[in-house]
């Protein structure tokens, strides 16, 4: 599995991304810039995924205009590797408006697939929420072009395990039932890497690296802990944790080449640990595993 990492901006971060050969760098649009400026390395090693910045548009109350997003895109497609089709958030929870949002994210892929230069790079999202006809609808269409070939599964970021594993499986077994086995799966924020590791597949993306690292954390396989000297009293600090796990982790700095005192002073520190834990962990996460999804269950159709 490929992870594409969010708000790379650090030298040292690029150069352990660059070094490891696993330099997928997430971006949205509306951080123009910083991809301009990711391009202007003229690296080839350096992969760019742009996310449409729909959520962040919608948070923060903007809007994401499709035709300019359509014109960067086409200026620098042959730089990147993938992007996002524009969706459409919806403002509320009931059907009706899930509907109507689901149905406007597809005309908006459909509009930009007709005018984007690499149709292959742009990936269409289907939502936790949304009705699985629209799933179906993305695993169906072809064109003069082929089929869909990259597809993200979203709205998992803060749904409970529970809720991505029912919501992938289901997806999953959708994908088989459709004999569309071929199509690559990139899952939104998915960081749990249980589901990722049960489940499989071509990539994800993480905040999660630089925002544990902000609250003086780090990503384990033992959840995440505190290092940062400020919270010390806390329950999930490590030196409230078994011997076992802190030994584990001491063993782990050694290989990274960081020191305790780094990782519990410097956020810098700890954004590099989570890195390279992300790193080492789904680099051998396989593609999607749709043999868990028995077609032999109830049909879906």
């Amino acid at each position: 599995m490929k992870m594409y990492f969010t708000s790379v901006s650090d030298e040292k971060h690029l150069g352990f991304l660059l070094d490891n050969k696993c330099c997928n760098i997430l971006i949205s649009f509306l951080e123009k810039n910083k991809i301009l400026k990711l391009i202007e390395r003229h690296n080839p090693e350096i992969n760019i995924f742009i996310d449409s910045g729909a959520f962040s548009a919608f948070t923060r109350d903007l809007k994401v205009d499709i035709d300019e997003y359509i014109n960067f895109i086409n200026l620098v497609h042959s730089d990147v590797k993938l992007y996002a089709a524009l969706d459409v958030i919806p403002t509320h929870s009931n059907p009706d408006s899930v509907a109507k949002c689901s149905k406007e994210s597809w005309d908006n892929y459909l509009y930009m697939r007709e005018r984007v230069e690499d149709k292959h790079k742009l990936i269409p999202t289907f939502h936790y929420g949304e009705d699985y006809e629209y799933l179906k609808d993305i695993l169906k269409y072809s064109d003069e072009h082929g089929k869909v070939e990259y597809l993200a599964l979203g709205g998992l970021a803060r749904r409970s395990s529970s809720e991505r594993e029912t919501f992938i499986e289901t997806c999953y077994r959708i994908i088989k039932e459709c004999e569309r086995t071929d199509i690559k799966i990139h899952l939104f924020g998915v960081t749990d890497m249980d589901v990722c590791k049960k489940y499989g597949g071509t990539s994800t993306d993480s905040t999660s690296w630089v925002r544990a690292a902000a609250f003086g954390e780090i990503c384990t396989e033992y959840g995440r802990l505190i290092v940062s000297d400020t919270r010390a009293l806390h329950p999930r600090h490590i030196s409230n944790n078994s011997p076992v796990v802190q030994q584990d982790i001491v063993d782990k700095l050694e290989q990274y080449g960081i020191s305790m005192q780094e990782l519990s002073t410097s956020t810098r520190a700890r954004e590099l640990y989570n890195l390279i834990y992300f790193y080492n962990i789904t680099k051998d996460i396989s593609e999607p595993n749709y043999d868990l999804c028995s077609v032999a269950k109830v049909s879906l159709w």
